[in-house]
């Protein structure tokens, strides 16, 4: 049985589960059914297919859990019994605490209640009054983003719709544990961002969470420990990094004792894709696991991130033509002038309020708005902050930025304080712009956000302090003309050193580890 007990959570313990394990009844002929249900328990009809057995585990409370596992490994069946989605056939399992669950986006909704209704019918399932959620439903709703659909009919959304809500209700209603089954990322770029953001917001907050997932990258960067399951078994409980490789490796493994196909000797030989290893800093880990190629990949990338990729890779040519002829002429003195004065995005605004961002704006090298970039391009940022109260005399002003993938993993960041000691603010009330130019290197192509903040130094502060930042201000999409197998590819010189008697040769590679020698292949990124 499931036992949901809705309190704060309490102890060190935020999911206990004993024995857990679920069968199900399979009949070969339609007829068999009736069959067994005349026969009582004298004959069974049926086959028992255990879809989960002998599960026990104890997760503690504040942690974040990720579980991997085959495709019909039992992951699901394991989080819809702890969710009290199913019942378990045999075992027992306990929740301290409130749990929401996201096994699948839109699940729990009403067709034909709008979308205010479902948000509340959710509430009053997960023991909130009517009073609470009122007080959450704006917060809910601006997460949502949806309009004035939130109040039609659920059957009237489109899919993006509809996962804009699920994700806005579940992860929105403070829960202690929250569960997520392969449908962290969803909607479009921003709102993508804005589900990251969220998720590590939770995380830092101490709430519990379960993540299934079959991106090894994200399990060793969001998870502390990480559960195997396999044939339906808990085969290993560990640390994230660990037990990801053992089950990479024996899954390669399979796969590499069933080929699909058997090569010939005429084919050429593959090229290996590296494989991906942690990052020494913890805060830039690789964007994704990769395996040699013709292999099949753990499970199906989302359509919405594939797509993204695709449209990345597929930027205006004769746009790109026409600035390459442009900029043969010489660099272009960028056209933009006055202040900005619109923020595009924004999912959580913080500071002390000392000073302001005004205006985020985002150019090409000419000076153009843009939101799409190619790696080598030079991506101009440009930021309007008001003082509010901060001293001139004495006082100084820090800004800077953060670029994150769409994972939220950062990929870089940069504050005045690496360029200049001091950087003075205008009198208050007064507003300056300032500009970041950045050179692009060969970063996966996809979608990122750029975080913007302005911070206040004053005397006697053993550091800034933040008095304006904007999470996830501007979306963006990258695009690169090199292969990018991790987060970027750099620039590599392939070496075949020479036989005796022999002179080496080198090749620079052009394409992030596309360039290739006789008999050899380099690889970066």
């Amino acid at each position: 049985m499931t036992t949901l007990d809705h309190t704060p959570a309490v102890g060190d313990v935020a999911i206990r589960a004993s024995g857990l394990g679920k069968c199900y009844h399979v009949y070969e002929k339609p007829h068999h059914r009736l069959m067994q249900f005349t026969a009582g328990g004298r004959k069974a009809y049926y086959r028992e297919v255990w879809a989960l057995r002998g599960v026990s585990l104890e997760l503690r409370r504040g942690a974040c859990f990720g579980i991997v596992g085959r495709n019909g490994a039992g992951k699901t069946t394991l989080l819809q019994m702890i969710a009290g989605v199913l019942t378990p056939t045999e075992g027992e399992v306990e929740v301290f605490g409130r749990l929401t669950a996201l096994l699948e986006l839109g699940s729990g909704f009403h067709r034909d209640f709008t979308g205010r209704e479902n948000v509340f019918m959710a509430g009053a399932l997960l023991g909130l009054s009517k009073r609470e959620m009122e007080e959450k439903f704006d917060k809910v709703a601006g997460f949502a983003d949806i309009g004035e659909f939130m109040n039609r009919a659920v059957r009237t959304y489109s899919k993006g719709m509809y996962a804009r809500l699920a994700f806005a209700v579940y992860a929105n209603l403070d829960p202690d544990i929250f569960i997520v089954d392969e449908a962290l990322a969803v909607g479009d770029a921003a709102f993508r961002h804005r589900c990251m953001y969220r998720f590590r917001e939770m995380r830092d907050r101490g709430v519990t969470m379960l993540y299934v997932s079959h991106d090894a990258a994200s399990m060793k960067q969001f998870c502390d420990e990480v559960l195997w399951i396999d044939g339906g078994v808990l085969r290993d409980q560990g640390e994230a990094g660990a037990v990801t490789r053992a089950y990479l490796n024996d899954l390669f493994g399979v796969t590499e004792r069933t080929p699909a196909a058997t090569p010939r000797a005429s084919d050429a030989a593959p090229e290996p894709a590296p494989n991906a290893k942690a990052s020494p800093d913890p805060a830039v880990k690789p964007a994704t696991e990769t395996a040699p190629e013709k292999k099949p990949a753990p499970g199906p990338e989302p359509a919405s991130l594939a797509q993204a990729v695709a449209e990345a890779e597929t930027v205006d040519d004769a746009e790109a033509e026409a600035v390459a002829a442009a900029e043969a002429k010489g660099p272009p003195e960028p056209v933009f002038e006055g202040p900005e004065a619109s923020i595009p995005g924004g999912d959580d605004r913080t500071g002390d309020g000392r000073a302001v961002i005004e205006g985020v704006g985002l150019y090409d090298a000419r000076g153009r708005a843009s939101r799409v970039f190619r790696n080598g391009e030079t991506m101009l940022v440009r930021v309007t902050c008001r003082n509010v109260s901060l001293d001139p005399a004495e006082d100084g002003w820090v800004l800077g930025y953060t670029l994150r993938n769409f994972k939220g993993q950062d990929i870089s960041g940069f504050n005045t304080l690496s360029a200049v000691d001091h950087l003075a603010p205008p009198p208050p009330g007064a507003s300056r712009t300032h500009r970041f130019e950045i050179e692009l290197p060969a970063l996966h192509p996809g979608d990122y956000a750029l975080t913007v903040a302005v911070a206040g130094w004053s005397p006697g502060d053993d550091r800034p302090v933040r008095a304006d930042r904007i999470e996830n201000a501007l979306v963006l999409k990258l695009a690169c003309d090199k292969r990018v197998h991790n987060l970027l590819a750099m620039e590599t010189v392939f070496v075949e050193e020479a036989d005796a008697g022999g002179s080496p040769e080198s090749v620079t590679s052009d394409q992030g580890g596309g360039a290739s020698m006789p008999g050899a292949r380099s690889s970066a990124g």
